[in-house]
């Protein structure tokens, strides 16, 4: 249950509340914490969580993240519009610059700042390219300082030339996502594997996801954490509307799809069920690394989160119940 009390209230600051990364933009923030959960056999104390809502126009109050950030305490993010009415947590607008256009028919009109930055190249341009060539029967500009022979003449030049400013160097792409690699991801046929610990994970898309331990003497130890249906995916997809893809900056950032029937689990008494999020994770490096994480926020149903800049635009053939284009 919500625990927030009035002393914390009184003391958030709504000018300036906290704020946090959402795909990599910094977002203010409004936390609830909720406390007196199930008793956690490792702390020996209640579970609790804090939900951090978040404003995005275009959000439908979806939960974007779960993590547990230490154990049995959990951190909720849930992107809101209605967050958004509120002046301390609606998101920036862009400054606008108007721009001044001069139709071409109006060849000689120009703007006077214009006009006064070209006289002032063009005499920075006349200092800088005065030079002494001798012998030239021309007067000189101060007899006086002609003993030498010398005289100061100006080179040819047009009426008008600014001095050139260096290109800036446009910035480096980052490499370009492997499409081979990213076809055989949607087909099932590429997996992926995760974990550093004695349980590892393999997800294969629309097929299942494995939790596994291989030991050199005794072999490979399997736990099926769930299969993909797609039938029962788009069931769970209309009892879960929240569940849908979550946009950002008009496209889509996640997508969630359930798999279940994994293996029985003796603590629950139910096959253990498995969401799986696919989140696109923006980089400058390689576009086709891939993190994945899983956690356990109940007795034998998990989540497992995949991130990587790879799956940017295939979300974007996702539709309302979450399927990509080759699901």
């Amino acid at each position: 249950m919500s625990d927030r009390t009035a002393e914390e209230d009184a003391a958030f600051d709504q000018l300036n509340p906290p704020k946090r990364k959402v795909d990599d933009q910094l977002l203010p923030y409004y936390p609830v914490r909720y406390t007196q959960g199930t008793v956690c056999d490792i702390t020996g104390k209640p579970r609790q969580t804090t939900v951090h809502y978040v404003c995005i126009v275009d959000a439908k109050n979806q939960v974007y993240s779960l993590d547990e950030v230490s154990s049995c305490e959990y951190e909720v993010v849930v992107l809101t519009n209605r967050l958004c009415t509120h002046p301390s947590f609606e998101p920036d607008v862009p400054e606008e610059h108007d721009i001044a256009c001069v139709p071409l028919d109006e060849a000689g009109v120009k703007p006077t700042a214009l006009i006064a930055w070209e006289k002032e190249q063009e005499w920075d341009y006349q200092q800088q390219f005065s030079v002494q060539i001798p012998g030239v029967n021309k007067p000189v500009r101060d007899t006086e300082d002609a003993d030498d022979g010398t005289e100061e003449v100006e080179p040819k030049r047009s009426a008008s030339r600014p001095q050139e400013s260096p290109v800036p160097k446009a910035p480096t792409p980052p490499p370009p996502v492997d499409q081979q690699l990213a076809t055989s991801f949607l087909s099932g046929d590429y997996c992926l594997y995760g974990g550093a610990g004695w349980w590892k994970h393999e997800y294969c898309h629309g097929k299942q996801v494995l939790q596994f331990h291989e030991d050199p003497h005794a072999g490979r130890t399997e736990i099926v954490l769930g299969k993909w249906d797609k039938d029962v995916h788009l069931k769970w997809m209309r009892e879960n509307p929240h569940k849908a893809p979550i946009r950002a900056d008009g496209r889509i950032r996640q997508v969630s799809h359930l798999y279940v029937n994994g293996d029985y689990c003796e603590s629950s008494g139910l096959p253990r069920t498995v969401e799986v999020r696919l989140r696109c994770r923006e980089s400058q490096g390689n576009q086709n690394a891939v993190t994945l994480y899983l956690l356990e926020p109940q007795v034998c149903e998990y989540v497992l989160g995949v991130e990587s800049a790879m799956l940017c635009d295939l979300l974007q053939s996702a539709g309302d119940d979450g399927l990509l284009s080759q699901s």
